[in-house]
C-alpha cells in the first residue's frame, strides 16, 4: 500500500488496525515482538496471515548467491519463522478448543515454474506446504 492508502485505513480503522514495519528478509529480527504487540494492543492472536512475497527474475545462472538467498529468505524462512512464534503463543495461550488459524499465500508459481523464475518457484513450492499443529 502507498503511505496516503495506509494513512487513510488508519484513519479510517484507528481501533481495528495496527500497523507494525517488518522486514522479512531480515532473519535475525525477533518475530514474536510482532505478536507480543499484537496482542497488546487487541488482547488476543486468533489469526496469522503470511503475504509477504517477491520474485527475482532472470536465469538461475544470472542470479548472484545473495539474490537468491534473500528470496527464500523473504518467500520461504520469514513465513516459517513467523509461523513458529505464531503456533508457540496458540498452543501457550489459546483454549485448546481455539488454537489458531495460519494463513500462507502461495502461488502457482509453487507449483508450476517459470525459466526464468526458479528461485521464486523454490521459495513459493516450500511456503506453499501445509503446516501442521500438534497439541
Amino acid at each position: 500500500l502507498a503511505s496516503s492508502e495506509l494513512a487513510s485505513l488508519l484513519s479510517t480503522y484507528p481501533d481495528q488496525l495496527l500497523v507494525l514495519e517488518y522486514d522479512p528478509g531480515d532473519s535475525s529480527y525477533d518475530v514474536r515482538s510482532l505478536i507480543s504487540e499484537t496482542v497488546t494492543r487487541f488482547g488476543r492472536l486468533d489469526v496469522v496471515l503470511n503475504n509477504a512475497g517477491y520474485a527475482v527474475n532472470g536465469v538461475v545462472e544470472s542470479i548472484s548467491d545473495n539474490d537468491a538467498r534473500k528470496q527464500i529468505e523473504v518467500n520461504f524462512w520469514a513465513p516459517v519463522r513467523i509461523s513458529r512464534a505464531a503456533v508457540q503463543y496458540f498452543r501457550e495461550h489459546n483454549p485448546p478448543s481455539q488454537g489458531g488459524r495460519i494463513l500462507n499465500v502461495s502461488s502457482v508459481g509453487g507449483f508450476i515454474s517459470n525459466p526464468t523464475l526458479a528461485f521464486y518457484s523454490a521459495s513459493k513450492f516450500g511456503a506453499s506446504s501445509p503446516i501442521t499443529m500438534q497439541s
